[in-house]
C-alpha cells in the first residue's frame, strides 16, 4: 500500500496536536491510553477531521468497548495481540475505500470545471489565453473550421429541483441522439438551457439533418412529458465568436423565431 506514516505518540493530546498540522486519513489508537482514552480522543479526532478512518486496538473484548467504538465508526477493532493478517486487511480495505473517493471526487471536480469552462466560453465571459489554455487541459477543439451553438429550454417547470430533474433528462436526450452524427459539447448552463456546442468541418453541410436531430429530441422528449423551445445560431469558424452564435441563438429563443417540427 501507498500509505506515508504522519506519525506516533503515546499521548492523546500530542496526537491531536500532529493531526491539526495536517490531515490524517487513518488514526490506529488504543483503547487504554495515559490521560485520554481511546475512543474520547477518536470523539476529537472526528471534530478535527469528520471524515477521519479508524481502527481500535485493545486487550479487551468488552461488549462496552466494542458497543462505542461501532458507534463512532470504526473500520475495525482489533484485539490484542494483534493478527497481523487482519490489521493488513482492513487497511487495504480502507485505502481502496479513500482511493475510489478520491477518484468520484476528482472526477466531480473536473465535471464541474468543465462544465464552468463551456459556459463562460459560450457566454464570451472568459479571456482569450484562459480559453485555450483550459482547452489544452480539457481536450477541447479550438483547431475546428466551424463552430455552431443549439440552445434548448425546457418549459412549464419552474421550482429548481424539478427543473433541473427535467433538464438533465433532456441533455441526456440530446447527448444520445446527437453524438453519433456531430462532433461537440453538450451541457447544461447557467441559466438551465441545454446548450449544443456543435463543430467540425461539415457542420455547414449537415443543417437538414441538424434540424431532423432535433426533431427526434423533440419527440423523445415529448414522451417523457418534457416541453421545450429550441433555437440555431448561426456558424462561426472562429473558436472566439462562439458567442456571437450562443447570443443570437438567445435572442431567437426571446422573439420565439424557433425551430419545431
Amino acid at each position: 500500500l501507498s500509505m506515508q506514516l504522519a506519525g506516533t505518540t503515546t499521548n492523546a493530546n500530542t496526537a491531536l496536536s500532529i493531526m491539526s498540522d495536517q490531515y490524517i486519513d487513518i488514526l490506529i489508537t488504543d483503547i487504554r491510553m495515559p490521560e485520554m482514552d481511546g475512543l474520547t480522543l477518536l470523539k476529537k479526532a472526528k471534530l478535527i477531521h469528520p471524515e477521519i478512518r479508524s481502527i481500535i486496538i485493545s486487550a479487551y473484548d468488552d461488549f462496552e468497548y466494542v458497543k462505542h467504538a461501532l458507534q463512532l465508526g470504526v473500520e475495525n477493532y482489533l484485539l490484542k495481540p494483534i493478527n497481523t493478517e487482519e490489521l493488513n486487511s482492513t487497511l487495504y480495505k480502507i485505502f481502496k475505500d479513500l482511493d475510489c473517493m478520491t477518484e468520484s471526487t476528482l472526477s466531480q471536480d473536473m465535471f464541474a470545471f468543465r462544465n464552468n469552462i463551456l459556459d463562460r466560453w459560450v457566454t464570451g465571459n472568459i479571456q482569450d489565453f484562459e480559453l485555450y489554455e483550459r482547452a489544452r487541459l480539457l481536450n477541447m477543439d479550438l483547431s475546428a473550421p466551424y463552430y455552431q451553438i443549439c440552445v434548448l429550454k425546457v418549459l412549464n417547470h419552474n421550482e429548481v429541483d424539478e427543473k433541473f430533474k427535467y433538464v438533465s433528462q433532456l441533455l441526456d436526450i440530446t447527448r444520445t441522439i446527437m453524438s453519433p452524427l456531430f462532433g461537440g459539447e453538450y451541457f447544461i448552463d447557467n441559466s438551465f438551457f441545454v446548450i449544443l456546442l456543435l463543430y467540425g468541418d461539415l457542420i455547414p453541410s449537415l443543417q437538414n439533418e441538424l434540424k431532423s436531430s432535433l426533431g427526434k429530441i423533440h419527440n423523445k422528449a415529448s414522451t417523457a412529458g418534457i416541453d421545450f423551445f429550441c433555437s440555431i445560431g448561426p456558424l462561426t469558424n472562429d473558436p472566439l465568436k462562439v458567442n456571437m452564435s450562443y447570443k443570437s441563438a438567445v435572442m431567437y429563443l426571446d422573439y420565439r423565431l424557433l425551430y419545431t417540427e
